[in-house]
This record gives C-alpha cells, structure tokens and sequence, in this order.
C-alpha cells in the first residue's frame, strides 16, 4: 500500500504486505493473515493481524463486514495502526469503483 493524501505528511509512505487466505466462503466470508510494514524498516514496524470480511445482502446490495484484530506490533508500528482505518476506507473505496466498471 501506498500513503495518499489524506496521510499528510505521511503521503508517499509504502507498507509492503504479505498474507495468506485462512476462509474463502463463496459470497459469503474471506479471512486472511497479513504481514505488513513500512518499507525498509520491517525489524521494527511489523503488524501481524488477521482480516476477516463478511458479505450479505442488504435490500439488493452488498453490505461488507470488516473486522481487523492486530496479533503483534514492533515498536516502531504506531503510525501504520493509526492509519489502518483509513487504508482501508481507500482499498475499499478503489475495490468499489473497480466493481462499478
């Protein structure tokens, strides 16, 4: 992932990931664990979480269901936590207008 301008002076910050699917339930449910820092500072900035996203229907359209619990963080991870919220707002923001093409 790639910091954008809501990040301030953050902007331009990359946080490189790495995961594995735990869950894939078609339509239904995908849980996964993801490995994340900021680039060139893994020794110190890792997050270790597990991602879990639950689809239903709601009235014709798709409501998503997104829980994050953080296993692990080194020391130096507190601005990545901070901004977790926000990149996610942004992938699923980008996955939204790649579904309406």
């Amino acid at each position: 992932m790639e910091a954008g301008e809501v990040m301030g002076p953050y902007k331009g910050t990359r946080w490189p990931m790495e995961g594995n699917y735990t869950l894939v339930e078609k339509n239904s449910k995908l849980a996964y664990t993801v490995k994340a820092w900021t680039e060139s500072q893994e020794e110190t900035t890792e997050i270790d979480q597990t991602n879990e996203l639950t689809l239903s229907d709601d009235n014709g359209k798709t409501k998503l269901k997104l829980k994050a619990t953080i296993n692990k963080t080194e020391p130096d991870a507190k601005m990545a936590i901070e901004g977790m919220q926000i990149g996610f707002t942004q992938q699923l923001d980008k996955l939204s207008k790649f579904l309406e093409k």
